[in-house]
Formats: structure tokens, sequence, C-alpha cells
């Protein structure tokens, strides 16, 4: 059987990861390694240091730094900044890379399990990164009487409650950050054009926190994670 690599790489520039993402797991220690990737569509090149191990039978790796070597159609990946979330199209599209080509070629990374073929199975795999934390917090401000407006601009009016003579305002907050895990599995497909198997798709299983924000212990109720 031929196997053939399908790239669906990403790459970042400059990004560390932080001291408490990955997190230690007994009989899991994380070993360190770089790799020279070359991105197809678009074509370029990039530089990636990162994390691995080996836990539970699956492949798991957490990008430190990553930079590209520029070239012509390198540019215009989707960025998403929103109160705690951050998405980089760069950095999911390179993870993915990643996890397609060493399960490709499993002597880089040894130890890494050969994925099945589709249809008689999947493996799992997965990534871990940092993400920021944040919360809403609401202030209550109680008044006497009817509420009486003075405007000079159309817009929404406040959460009031005339029943119990309340308004509400709310704050977003920053809670500091966490560690996070996506999860994928993966196999082998024929695809009778090309007229060998190659590991397609990486499907996404989920994503969930690992530890606890950092900032917790600040605020009253359970922070938000950007996972």
């Amino acid at each position: 059987m031929k196997h053939a690599l399908a790239f669906f790489l990403v790459c970042t520039m400059g990004m560390s990861a932080q001291p408490l993402c990955p997190p230690d797991e007994p009989g899991c220690p994380w070993q360190t390694s770089s790799v020279v990737l070359t991105l197809l569509d678009p074509d370029c090149f990039a530089t990636v240091q990162f994390k691995w191990r080996i836990c539970n039978g699956r492949l798991e790796i957490a990008v430190d730094e990553a930079n590209i070597i520029p070239a012509a159609g390198c540019q215009g990946w989707d960025r998403l900044q929103l109160y705690h979330y951050n998405y980089s199209g760069l950095l999911d599209y390179i993870t993915q890379a990643m996890l397609t080509r060493f399960h490709a070629n499993p002597d880089e990374l040894p130890g890494t399990p050969n994925p099945p073929r589709c249809g008689e199975g999947t493996l799992s795999t997965a990534s871990v990164y940092t993400a920021n934390c944040g919360i809403w917090l609401k202030c209550d401000y109680y008044y006497q009487g009817d509420v009486q407006a003075n405007c000079e601009y159309q817009g929404t009016d406040p959460n009031w409650d005339p029943i119990n003579k309340k308004i509400t305002t709310w704050k977003w907050f920053a809670c500091g950050q966490t560690c996070c895990q996506r999860e994928y599995e993966i196999c082998w497909r024929y695809d009778p054009i090309q007229g060998f198997y190659q590991i397609y798709p990486i499907r996404l299983l989920g994503k969930h926190r690992l530890i606890e924000c950092t900032g917790q212990s600040q605020f009253p109720r359970p922070c938000e994670d950007g996972c």
C-alpha cells in the first residue's frame, strides 16, 4: 500500500507557549523537537519549535513557536480576537498539518501510532495550547419611584427591572489564562483519483479546558475560557 501525505499546514509568527501549558502528567513526559515544514497551497515554508508526547497510545503536540519563511501567497489567514477568544487560522492550519505529517511518517516521532483505514476504525490525536479567560460581572443599582430618562440619543435602554426597582449593568473582566486541548480523529482514505491512500480527514472531535483559569480566585463565579 502506498501512503502519500496531504498537507494541511499552519504556521504562526513568534508564538510562545506559557509555562502553564502544556501541563505535566505522570508517565507522559513531554519532549522538545523542531521541524521545517513545506506548506502547500499556499506555497511557503515554516520552522516550528514544539513539544510532543505519546500518552495513552496517542500523539499529542504543543506548538511553542512557529515562523514563516516569507514567500508569495503566504498571507491572508483568518484571525479573530473577541473578548477571551483569540483564533489564528494560521496556527490551526499548521497544527493539523503537523499531526498529518507525523502520523504519515511515524518514524519522525518514535512511538507515533499508525492510523487505521477509514471505515475500519479511527485514531484519536490532540493538540495542546494556551487560551485566555474572562468573565462578565454585573452591578445592580436600586432606585425609588419611577425611572425617568433624559437622553440625547436613541438607543437601547439599560437592563432595568421595574418590579424590583433595579437597574443592572455588566462589565467584562480578564481572568488570566488556561491550557486547552483540541482532540481530533484521523484515518487513511483511498483516493481513487491519485491512486493511493492519504491521511484524510482530520476531524475535530471537540475542545476542552485542562486546568483552571489562573485568575479564578479573584472572582465569585466560574470564569469562561477561550478554548
